[in-house]
């Protein structure tokens, strides 16, 4: 237990290191370019856009490293309040605008105003972020991310689908520790840290909900949030789920 710890500290040592720093250095490279007008107005509407998305993505690895260092000081403590899951999920499509625009791919949101939970608005934001960001990532250019909500009898379910690279069963097994450090590049070679996935399942299991992954080579994930039954309300409505018979 001690050896993996310290392998995890190494580990967000590096990112915070190389990954944190790096957009950060570009955007102060470009901006003092752009003041020494060393490039022009259009060149540097060029480069904002692809350091834009370099900081969404540092942005969510900031949020991923102080929830997970928090929560190893002291604890986290979830606060459960009534949320929208429309809403919510809209909020976090529109952090990917530039990212997924970039990459020609529509995001669909199939969840109802109707569709509400009882569940901690941290942890359920930092979820969707992973899960949004993690889709754009492995899918191809032109390809239909979905986002669905399902309530059964013992949960209220959200679906983030996607028709992307999907992965092995390899992959998948190494995803079960909530440790897991790996990771693979994107369609367009995006790199990522291999925290997303690994800490969605620990911030869910925080709040008493969990993650579940199905997924297929070539065809596709569908990563599922679930929140228990006694975290929100029986009079919940969400569309049936849709058939994902091309995954």
């Amino acid at each position: 237990m001690k050896n993996k710890s310290n392998k995890m500290k190494e580990k967000l040592l590096s990112i915070v290191s190389h990954d944190i720093k790096s957009p950060l250095n570009s955007l102060r490279g470009i901006l003092n370019m752009y003041t020494q007008k060393i490039i022009t107005a259009d060149e540097f509407k060029y480069y904002a856009k692809r350091i834009e998305d370099d900081l969404t993505k540092t942005s969510l690895l900031v949020d991923n490293i102080l929830f997970w260092t928090a929560n190893q000081l002291r604890g986290a403590k979830p606060k459960f309040e009534k949320i929208i899951l429309e809403e919510i999920v809209n909020e976090n499509i529109e952090l990917f605008e530039t990212i997924a625009s970039a990459k020609k791919l529509s995001i669909k949101n199939e969840l109802t105003k109707n569709h509400w939970v009882n569940f901690d608005r941290n942890i359920l934001n930092l979820t969707l972020r992973n899960l949004i960001s993690n889709a754009i990532k492995f899918s191809h250019a032109g390809d239909e991310i979905i986002i669905h909500g399902e309530l059964t009898e013992k949960a209220s379910l959200i679906r983030i689908i996607d028709f992307g690279v999907g992965m092995s069963d390899e992959a998948l097994k190494s995803l079960q520790g909530s440790q897991t450090m790996k990771s693979a590049e994107g369609t367009n070679n995006e790199r990522g840290t291999g925290l997303g996935l690994s800490f969605c399942r620990e911030y869910l299991q925080i709040a008493g909900g969990d993650l579940e992954i199905d997924s297929t080579p070539g065809k596709g994930s569908t990563l599922t949030i679930s929140i228990p039954q006694k975290a929100f309300s029986a009079n919940l409505f969400a569309v049936p789920l849709a058939t994902q018979e091309t995954l």
